[in-house]
């Protein structure tokens, strides 16, 4: 039969709708019910037909207790009023979700994670001050009815924006239509390989990573058994669904290249009831692991087969089936013990809104945490990553969100979230095991809440020898690096040597690289770039290291890192994130911190211009250190302010060797503006805050760069005038990182002291080498060229956080904002991670 022509289809469904509205439809002057509600929509909601006219989660009013609920958070109402124009009425919002057919578990899970978040919004304010309006369409797992679905919410409802459906299956097409129409489209379960090789640039996946690399914890797992108890064979079974066919395809390239033999590989339809036929063939075969790439009704289907059939694998993973707790548990018992999946998020995740989203489920929906499905918070999280794209840029303009969505990170339940040019999310799954009557974390070790249970045959004492680190052995490592452990950065350059020798004594202790030692050289610079250029010079051509890592701060990075370019070594470094280290076309440097020193500043922008109007700063002075890291955070910030109305009556550059600032101390006295910001090293910090009180200079605002994220030297050389002051910063003790508590615990041990006084500059050097270590294992090489490739394309887990770079090194993620309160250096920003607020204007004085 000929398909009609869009433009005719288009015509078509508008005269339909313009029929339904005229037999329906309210009359015209109605207006829209306010959205003062906190009221969620019932979880017992009908869903109608496929295509049927949208959902509307109108708010209803507000019960009394929640009105009381409200004014305790003093929550801004998100009102609506009749006679306002439309760009002052609610922000609606589309999507179409498969609430029935094969992804109706899923879907439904779906359209709960967003009704979560429509409903916390809207008690909170609402977007841009307006309440949010949210339509949902069945689209009964059909594609056609999908793309009708979104085709009809953006050329006739013309909602605002729209959010993804479940699976690549229906995202693929669906974005494509977005795609069409200029609409940024966030979704949150499309993630196959697929999704992002058809040059969209308005698609972003909100999970940690693609789906293609869903599998790869449990891949890693399994070849980290010893030989002995490591799977020899296995079989997999797959629906034809893009998502899973990605799973499958890298697992079984991971465990073949891992020496595993695949002796059974099969695609069935996905409207696949029966596994018998399936079942036999395996059980014939009798693989050690069973593999299934299933969504969720076939995953309960394949193990059914397979008890009827005998089969009893050693191993056994499955995809989406298993992080439905409720109905996996419920259908298949005990049947469940030692399955293993991998999921993008759990209920106790101490990431932002967690607590908040786990809480307001349970109130909506009832149940209890462990029975909330992963795909309502993976939902949860697309409003999270698009409220905070939408607050970013005060705007609901689609062309603005996309270009915001591809530069931020955002804060979500499954961590932060940043996207590449194609949507792809930097990041990577957690590994979880059914124990009992639960799904528990068995991986990465540093999230894991139990250990994985041992399959058949694994007595006790092979457990242990499993877990024992094998001695390091044979022909050293040789890792160089030239500090600056004399002269202006001495300070930090001190303790970038000595996060260094930390992480050597770690690594040394648990069996090497590769099973071989790590011997570290360490030259003193003496804080001068020709020394610094010469020390790696020798060491790459005289010494002939295997490899080299940076030393601290830009002015050394970027002739150093030139050096290590011209001979091919991969250069990850701990301290310079100027712009200028990364606008020259290098492809061998990645700076081991959250994001470019350039964006340090943002958080504290960010705070000030959150302010009500009468408390913030109207005027502000720059004093900065000419240095190509402090240069770049003082542009960038003052870019901000000034943009933010903030007007700049002082802005001086001083010699890094100043050490006297009382001419520059009684310039700024005499203006007295509202905020003095410092861009400094350490002692210049301690010398301009020593000026300002001698000139009698008090602030109502004080900000430095790296000084007071020297807690020890600092607190020490100011006492009680550290009251007050802001930094913004990478790292804190009490994070939990991977590693970071082991580097805690052995820094104290090497150097004395406690947590609080390791400096920041210490722990990014052990992220240095945390890069490094998990680049050459992941490659098993320390080959440089192939190190750099390794370092460009994998997601690496440090003491600050999951770290990934871009083409030209740059991390994608974002700095803390911290506050000196009484004697602690505290954490006040951003909102997920603060250990308090910050202390209200003005500061004390000093």
């Amino acid at each position: 039969m000929k398909r009609l022509s869009p433009m005719l289809m288009t015509m078509a469904l508008v005269l339909s709708v313009l029929l339904a509205a005229c037999q329906s439809a309210p009359p015209a002057t109605q207006a829209p019910p306010a959205a003062t509600a906190t009221q969620p929509p019932a979880a017992t909601e009908e869903v109608a037909e496929p295509t049927q006219a949208a959902v509307t989660e109108a708010p209803t009013e507000a019960a009394a207790t929640a009105e009381a609920t409200a004014e305790a958070t003093e929550a801004p109402a998100a009102t609506e009023e009749a006679a306002a124009p439309a760009s002052d009425g609610p922000i609606r919002i589309g999507v179409s979700l498969p609430l029935s057919g094969r992804f109706s578990e899923p879907g439904t899970a779906a359209k709960q994670g967003y009704e979560v978040w429509a409903a916390m919004v809207n008690e909170a304010g609402g977007l841009l001050g307006r309440p949010v309006e949210l339509t949902v369409l069945d689209n009964a797992s059909d594609q056609d009815t999908a793309v009708s679905d979104y085709e009809k919410m953006i050329t006739v409802d013309k909602v605002d924006l729209v959010v993804g459906p479940f699976s690549s299956f229906l995202v693929i097409p669906t974005s494509e239509v977005a795609a069409r129409y200029g609409y940024a489209f966030v979704e949150p379960a499309g993630g196959a390989p697929d999704v992002f090789n058809r040059g969209l640039t308005n698609l972003f996946f909100a999970q940690p990573a693609p789906s293609a690399q869903q599998a790869v914890p449990f891949a890693d797992y399994i070849l980290s058994l010893p030989e002995d108890v490591r799977p020899k064979t296995f079989a997999v079974a797959s629906q034809d669904d893009p998502f899973v066919i990605g799973v499958m395809d890298n697992l079984k390239k991971l465990l073949t290249e891992g020496g595993l033999e695949l002796v059974f590989d099969e695609i069935y339809a996905p409207e696949t009831t029966d596994f018998s036929t399936i079942a036999i063939q395996v059980a014939d075969l009798n693989p050690d692991l069973m593999v299934g790439g299933t969504q969720a009704e076939d995953s309960i289907a394949q193990i059914r087969a397979y008890q009827e059939a005998g089969y009893e694998p050693r191993f056994a993973y499955y995809t989406t089936g298993p992080s439905l707790p409720g109905p996996f548990k419920e259908a298949l018992g005990d049947a469940t013990e030692g399955i293993f999946a991998s999921i993008s998020w759990f209920p106790e995740a101490e990431e932002h809104q967690n607590a908040e989203f786990v809480a307001k489920y349970i109130e909506m929906f009832g149940g209890e945490a462990g029975g909330i499905a992963e795909d309502a918070a993976n939902a949860f999280t697309v409003g999270q990553v698009l409220q905070q794209a939408v607050e970013n840029i005060q705007s609901v303009d689609n062309a603005e969100l996309i270009e915001e969505l591809h530069k931020g990170t955002f804060e979500t339940v499954v961590g932060p979230l940043s996207f590449d040019e194609k949507g792809i999310p930097q990041g990577s799954y957690m590994l979880l095991q059914w124990q009992g009557d639960k799904f528990v974390i068995v991986g990465p070790q540093d999230r894991a809440q139990a250990e994985a249970v041992p399959p058949a045959g694994w007595s006790t004492d092979a457990a242990a020898e499993a877990t024992e680190a094998p001695a390091a052995s044979g022909e050293p490592i040789r890792i160089g690096a030239s500090l600056p452990l004399s002269g202006r950065f001495s300070e930090p350059g001190t303790a970038a040597k000595q996060g260094y020798e930390t992480w050597v004594d770690m690594v040394n202790a648990s069996g090497g690289i590769l099973g071989r030692p790590v011997e570290l050289s360490v030259v003193d610079n003496a804080s001068d770039q020709d020394t610094a250029v010469a020390d790696y010079e020798k060491l790459i051509t005289v010494d002939k290291v295997d490899l080299v890592v940076g030393p601290f701060s830009s002015f050394l990075v970027i002739p150093t890192s030139e050096v290590a370019a011209r001979y091919g070594y991969a250069f990850v470094e701990p301290a310079g994130g100027s712009p200028e280290v990364f606008n020259r076309g290098l492809n061998n440097i990645f700076f081991a911190q959250p994001a470019r020193g350039s964006e340090q500043a943002v958080p504290f922008a960010d705070y000030l211009l959150a302010l009500p109007e009468d408390q913030k700063p109207k005027t502000f002075a720059v004093v900065s250190q000419d240095d190509p890291f402090t240069l770049g955070v003082m542009e960038q910030l003052k870019g901000l302010l000034t943009e933010g109305d903030m007007e700049l009556v002082f802005d001086e550059i001083y010699a890094p060797e100043t050490t006297d600032f009382s001419s520059i101390a009684t310039q700024v006295a005499d203006l007295d503006p509202d905020l003095i910001v410092g861009g400094t090293v350490l002692e210049d910090s301690i010398g301009q805050v020593r000026a300002y009180q001698e000139a009698g200079y008090q602030p109502r605002f004080a900000y430095f760069t790296t000084g007071p994220s020297l807690p020890g030297p600092f607190r020490e050389a100011l006492g009680d005038a550290t009251e007050g002051i802001f930094a913004s910063i990478s790292w804190f003790p009490e994070a939990e990182e991977p590693q970071n508590a082991e580097f805690v615990a052995k820094y104290v041990e090497m150097f004395g002291g406690t947590a609080a006084d390791i400096p920041e500059d210490a722990a990014n050097a052990f992220t240095v080498g945390q890069v490094l270590q998990q680049a050459a294992e992941n490659i098993q090489s320390i080959d440089n060229a192939e190190l750099i490739d390794e370092i460009h394309q994998a997601t690496f887990q440090t003491v600050v956080g999951p770290l990934s770079f871009d083409e030209v090194g740059a991390p994608q993620g974002s700095f803390m904002l911290l506050q000196w309160q009484g004697d602690k250096f505290v954490i006040v920003g951003p909102e997920g991670r603060a250990q308090a607020e910050a202390l209200p204007p003005p500061k004390p004085e000093w």
